[in-house]
C-alpha cells in the first residue's frame, strides 16, 4: 500500500540562507501592471485568463551577491520559474538559468503560450519563483547539497473569485480509504488538517476533498450534465459547512471559549474565508455568521439556498430518462 503523507510544516535544516531569503521578499507579480505580493491572488475570470504576467525580480547582480553570502556558490545554483495549473495537473518550466549567467533586467515577462493548459486554466495556477541548487554537492552539515533544493522561493497562487468557495476533489482510492478507515462504499470524504488550518495562507491548502474515483472520472467526462452539476453542488455544500465549522472550532480552541469576530481577526485566512462566506449567505455581520455556524442544520439550509441546490435538484430529476418519457407522453 502506498503511503499518503501530509506535511504540516516545512523543515529547513540549513543555515546562512538569510541573504537569499530576504532578497526574495522583494519579488512581485504584476498583472496588467498591478503589483501583487506572494501568496493568494484572487482575480476575476477575465484577468485570470488574459492579463499580462510580469515578474519583478532582484537584479542579476543582487542575486549573485546574495548567493555569495550563502554556503553555495553562484555556479551551483540558478533561478527557476515554474508554473502549475490548479485543475489540469500540469506544470511547465517558464525560466531556468544559472545565477552567474542571468542577463535579464529586473522584469521577466511570462508568455502564456508556453503552455496554454496551465496559463488558461479557469481554475487558476501557481507561479513559483525559486533560487535552486542545480548541482549535487558533497554533503556537509547544515548546507544544501541535493539537486532541486531551494535556497529561497516565493509562490503566487492565482485563483478565480469563485474558487474561494470550491475545493478541487481528488480521487478517493482504496489506499485513501484504508489510511483514514473509510468504508468501501463511502462516496466522498472531506479531510481538514486542523493543525495547519490557522496558519495557512488560504484555507484550501489545509483541506482535502476526496470523491470516489469512479464518480470523479464520470464527473470530469460530463461536467455540464445536470446530474453532474447537482453532485458537484452537493459536495460544495458539504465541504463549505465542514470547513466553516472546523475553522471556527479551531479559533475557539485557541481562545478557550466561543470565537468572536475579534478572535477571528487574528487569523487572516480564516477571517477572509468567513467574511466572503458571510457575504455569500447574506449575513450582515460576522457575528451573525458565527451564530449560524453554531447551528449546523441551519447552516446547511442556508448553504443549500446559497448554492441553489433546489434548482439543480429539479434540473437533475428532469434530466432522468423516466421523467423525460413521462413528459413526452403528456404532450
Amino acid at each position: 500500500m502506498s503511503a499518503v503523507r501530509s506535511e504540516k510544516y516545512v523543515i529547513r535544516p540549513f543555515v546562512d540562507l538569510d541573504a537569499a531569503e530576504e532578497l526574495f521578499h522583494n519579488v512581485r507579480l504584476c498583472l496588467d501592471a498591478q503589483e501583487h505580493e506572494a501568496g493568494p491572488v484572487v482575480l476575476d475570470q477575465h484577468t485570470l485568463s488574459s492579463a499580462d504576467l510580469v515578474l519583478r525580480l532582484p537584479s542579476p547582480a543582487e542575486i549573485v551577491e546574495a548567493v555569495e553570502r550563502t554556503p553555495v556558490a553562484p555556479i551551483d545554483c540558478g533561478l527557476v520559474v515554474v508554473a502549475a495549473s490548479n485543475s489540469n495537473r500540469r506544470s511547465c518550466v517558464v525560466f531556468r538559468d544559472y545565477a552567474r549567467y542571468l542577463t535579464f533586467g529586473q522584469e521577466l515577462e511570462i508568455d502564456r503560450e508556453i503552455d496554454p493548459l496551465v496559463f488558461k486554466d479557469r481554475g487558476g495556477f501557481v507561479i513559483t519563483v525559486a533560487l535552486v541548487l542545480l548541482h549535487e554537492l558533497q554533503s556537509e552539515p547544515l548546507r544544501p547539497h541535493l539537486v532541486g533544493t531551494w535556497l529561497a522561493r516565493r509562490e503566487f497562487r492565482l485563483i478565480p473569485e469563485r474558487a474561494e468557495f470550491s475545493f478541487s476533489p481528488e480521487p478517493l482510492t482504496g489506499d485513501i480509504r484504508r489510511q483514514f478507515g473509510l468504508p468501501d462504499r463511502a462516496p466522498s470524504y472531506v479531510r481538514i488538517d486542523e493543525d495547519h488550518l490557522l496558519t495557512a495562507d488560504e484555507l484550501s491548502s489545509a483541506v482535502s476533498v476526496y470523491l470516489d474515483d469512479d464518480i470523479l472520472r464520470l464527473l470530469q467526462q460530463s461536467q455540464n450534465d445536470a446530474l453532474s452539476i447537482h453532485i458537484q453542488s452537493e459536495l460544495a455544500v458539504t465541504t463549505m459547512g465542514a470547513v466553516a465549522r472546523a475553522a471556527v472550532g479551531a479559533v475557539s480552541r485557541e481562545v478557550d471559549g466561543p470565537a468572536a469576530p475579534t478572535d477571528v481577526a487574528d487569523y487572516p485566512a480564516v477571517e477572509h474565508f468567513l467574511t466572503r462566506l458571510a457575504k455569500r449567505l447574506e449575513r450582515e455581520t460576522l457575528s451573525s455568521l458565527l451564530s449560524l455556524i453554531d447551528d449546523p442544520d441551519a447552516l446547511e439550509a442556508h448553504l443549500r439556498a446559497a448554492f441553489d441546490i433546489r434548482r439543480f435538484t429539479l434540473a437533475a430529476l428532469k434530466s432522468t430518462p423516466t421523467h423525460s418519457v413521462q413528459e413526452a407522453g403528456s404532450e
